[in-house]
């Protein structure tokens, strides 16, 4: 018809220009102007433009004799449209478009001259393209045609041409339909699988796939698609892959953490990838502080702090700690006393305006040593160093050694099982040629290191001592500080140990002088004879120095209170296996005084109780102890207090009654906020653990706990009123409990021989912490609780013991103790603490519950 014949006119006046001008521009020309309706969404629109595409790429393979070699890169993009409508859901325009390619391939075999692979090929393409003609179904077509189409044609194409293809399929990647997004998937896996070495211009085809994650209409499967051709593209061209990546890094956004995602295509890969990271980290040290060098040591950095997040990247992490470690400790100082240049500065402020959660360069690498501890599972070295507030000190220019050193301590302390792989990287660079900035970091951790017994094993083996003997003479007074702390180390000083610990009396004395200053000064002077003793040789005064520390733990002074705490967790923390015998009285003596002051007014305080109240756990062998430090790290305060205290019960379940008795003492305390703990300490565990103190609580006991909440709903505080109102039906349910439980007991003193033995070891077992502060008795006499002395504990006042009194063994009371004992009223009883060696906990003079509500 005359649609038909105009059809055919117009053919042949396309043919005409090119016989005029047979030259591959032309033909690429009227390709352009044809590409528009060829990717029309119209079915019929689309199916005329590529029927007239391909008789005129017919035209061009039989009648000339065009040399692509050049001038087909500008056609490729041609080729990939071509390609992607072979998978067209429509029958007939698929066909045209593999009779079209084969055309565009025809072409490319007759310029290299491959008559015979000419022949075969061609034979091929056209018995394709009659049988799909044939066919009428939509699903016709094999799923495999662009596959073999795109290989073929690779096959033939120079490195040039390859890319343009790969960077035209990216291009029509943007806006395509499912049939083409298929056809893409295969033309890349094709090409890239087949031809990978030969793609050129790298970084413009990773720029391309970069551009197609960022569209945000691309689908999940278009994004799988160009990731999977970034990893095919990785083993051939890794460097240049990644500084592509790098380039895109700062920020990195999540575009940028799916191209790293789908690097690390194999734990082999993930570590060749770290270890060009680490190289890029440190290009600052060869090329200056140029913006470039700049820009790549930050990328690199960011790119390092996101691996963590990639499951893939996770044993590489693992298997390289040891050499991350010192580079990127190295790196926060950097980052910290870095002039940025303007145009990161101005990226930054623009990123934390956009973005208020985001990380700056300080932040981050900040959290990246805090990752290095927490991929190796050393949880409790980043809880000690989080609760001395190591990382601020650590990111505090000034202080930054100071940092190293806390962070190798608390290595030390916690007995890390990378203290041997960093002592050996750190030892290295104290041998080698490296900057002065990394040498200072490596010394300010072999010094502390030297305290581990797995790092002076190693010590002869990197001829330490010489090293530290020549850093004597540097020119750096910092280098020389150092080594002298270093050869002062008890490893070099074999009589150091007695001598500290002849010493340590005297520092124990010098804490009851009185004055802040002083107090503070031998507080601190203990803790650091600690730290240099290492726990060695201390024995019996461990006892002493607990119950002297722990006197302190209610002292009005702010100061103060927070050094004793951190020096008794320092104690337990450093106790050796012959001396934990000796502590674990006064160890559990303290857990609930700790607990109580994690709601204490002063910060700092809290501060220190945290870190005190894992070591006691850790001590005790505690269970979920790594939840518990993540509860007191980043929990609010009152889901803090819960978790403890929930922690607290179930270790320690033999000693619910005395920490029961111990809030007791606390309900009359100076902050509000820990009365309030204390009150609600006592009504949840009344509530939950009945059963527990109803085998260790008397009648007695329970009558004087009803007064004591009886005395609450008095108070002014509506909330405490409320709180006693609800927990007091407990405790009554509680006696009824208590007196069905003791309702079939026969008279102790006929049935129970053993009765008078029995109670001594049950005062024995139940000996409170060394002060008592005796209730009311509910009646005239000497009360059974008074006797047994479980509802009456409380945390000693500062008592100075004299040196004599420490060192005399009281097996029995003495004459002034009797004496007090026999004037004494009904409600005091004195005692000597069981179980630590007839050491005597210091006393002071005992009051009575009543009277402390008369006292201001």
């Amino acid at each position: 018809g005359f649609y038909q014949q105009t059809i055919g006119c117009f053919e042949e006046m396309l043919q005409a220009l090119l016989l005029e001008n047979p030259h591959p521009n032309e033909l690429k020309h009227m390709m352009e102007l044809i590409e528009p309706w060829m990717i029309s969404k119209l079915n019929h629109v689309r199916e005329r433009a590529v029927e007239t595409a391909m008789k005129l790429l017919k035209f061009v393979a039989e009648r000339f004799h065009l040399d692509l070699s050049r001038e087909f890169s500008k056609l490729a993009h041609l080729t990939a449209v071509l390609i992607g409508l072979c998978n067209d859901p429509v029958p007939c325009i698929s066909s045209f478009a593999v009779q079209g390619v084969s055309c565009l391939y025809e072409l490319l075999l007759r310029r290299k001259g491959m008559k015979t692979s000419k022949q075969k090929k061609l034979k091929w393409s056209m018995k394709r393209s009659v049988k799909l003609q044939e066919q009428d179904c939509p699903a016709f077509l094999a799923l495999d045609s662009s596959w073999h189409v795109a290989m073929h044609c690779g096959d033939q194409l120079f490195s040039a041409q390859l890319t343009n293809l790969l960077l035209s399929v990216l291009d029509y990647l943007r806006g395509s339909s499912p049939e083409v997004l298929k056809a893409a998937e295969e033309v890349l896996s094709a090409v890239l699988q087949n031809h990978a070495m030969k793609v050129e211009r790298v970084r413009d085809v990773v720029g391309g796939i970069y551009v197609c994650l960022q569209l945000r209409h691309a689908s999940y499967w278009t994004r799988k698609v160009v990731l999977r051709a970034l990893a095919l593209m990785i083993p051939y061209h890794l460097e240049e892959v990644m500084q592509c990546c790098l380039s895109f890094s700062i920020p990195l956004n999540r575009q940028a953490s799916e191209l790293w995602t789908a690097m690390a295509s194999s734990p082999k890969m993930a570590v060749q990838i770290l270890h060009l990271l680490l190289k890029n980290l440190q290009v600052k040290d060869r090329s200056g502080d140029s913006e470039d060098s700049t820009a790549t040591s930050l990328a690199a950095m960011n790119v390092i702090y996101e691996t963590f997040r990639i499951p893939g990247y996770r044993a590489a992490l693992a298997e390289m700690h040891l050499q991350l470690f010192i580079p990127l400790l190295k790196q926060v100082l950097y980052v910290m006393q870095l002039n940025l240049p303007e145009a990161l500065k101005t990226r930054q402020e623009i990123i934390l305006r956009e973005n208020p959660t985001a990380l700056s360069f300080q932040s981050t690498s900040v959290e990246i040593v805090k990752n290095l501890f927490s991929v190796t599972g050393d949880w409790a070295v980043y809880a000690c160093i989080e609760f001395q507030q190591g990382w601020r000190v650590l990111s505090t220019p000034q202080h930054f050694l100071q940092g190293t050193r806390l962070l190798a301590r608390a290595m030390t302390e916690c007995n890390s099982a990378q203290i041997p792989g960093v002592f050996g990287e750190a030892a290295l660079i104290l041998s080698s040629e490296e900057d002065e900035l990394k040498k200072m970091t490596a010394l300010a951790l072999v010094i502390e290191f030297l305290k581990s017994p797995s790092a002076i094993k190693m010590m002869n083996r990197f001829s330490l001592k010489d090293h530290l003997e020549e850093g004597l003479a540097a020119h750096n007074p910092v280098v020389q500080d150092l080594c002298v702390k270093g050869l002062n180390s008890f490893v070099f000083q074999q009589g150091k140990v007695k001598s500290l610990r002849d010493q340590l009396p005297t520092m124990i004395n010098s804490i009851f002088s009185g004055h802040e200053e002083d107090v503070l000064e031998g507080l601190n002077d203990i803790m650091t004879t600690l730290y240099e003793m290492d726990g060695q040789g201390i024995g019996l005064l461990c006892v002493d120095l607990a119950l002297n520390v722990r006197s302190f733990f209610e002292d009005e002074r702010v100061d103060v209170r927070a050094t004793a705490i951190s020096l008794f967790g320092q104690l337990v923390m450093r106790a050796k296996e012959t001396d934990k015998a000796l502590l674990k009285k006064e160890v559990v003596y303290s857990l609930l005084p700790l607990l109580l002051h994690l709601k204490d007014r002063e910060s700092t305080v809290a501060m220190s109780c945290k870190l005190s109240l894992l070591h006691c756990g850790v001590f005790l062998g505690w269970a979920h102890l790594k939840l518990m430090f993540r509860s007191l790290a980043w929990d609010d305060l009152r889901s803090c207090l819960m978790n403890v205290w929930k922690y607290l019960m179930r270790n320690n379940h033999d000693n619910i009654h005395i920490f029961v008795s111990q809030a007791l003492g606390f309900l009359h305390h100076p902050q509000t906020e820990i009365r309030n703990a204390a009150a609600r300490f006592m009504g949840y565990t009344l509530n939950y653990y009945s059963s527990e103190l109803s085998k260790n609580l008397e009648q007695e006991d329970l009558f004087y706990l009803n007064k004591v909440f009886q005395k609450m709903e008095s108070s002014s505080d509506s909330s405490t009123v409320h709180f006693a109102k609800t927990y007091r039906v407990v405790l009554q349910k509680l006696s009824v409990k208590r007196r069905l439980a003791g309702a079939g007991e026969k008279d102790a003193q006929t049935s129970d021989s053993n009765a008078p033995e029995k109670r001594l070891r049950e005062c024995e077992s139940r000996a409170a912490s060394p002060l008592y502060l005796p209730p009311d008795s509910p009646r005239p006499g000497r009360s059974t609780l008074e006797e047994r002395g479980i509802l009456i504990l409380s945390t000693p006042k500062q008592v100075r013991r004299t040196l004599a009194q420490r060192g005399k063994q009281h097996s029995e009371p003495s004459e002034r103790e009797r004496a007090r004992s026999a004037e004494a009223p009904p409600g005091i009883f004195p005692s000597t603490s069981a179980g630590t060696g007839g050491k005597q906990s210091p006393r002071h003079r005992g009051i009575f519950l009543s009277q402390v509500d008369e006292q201001p």
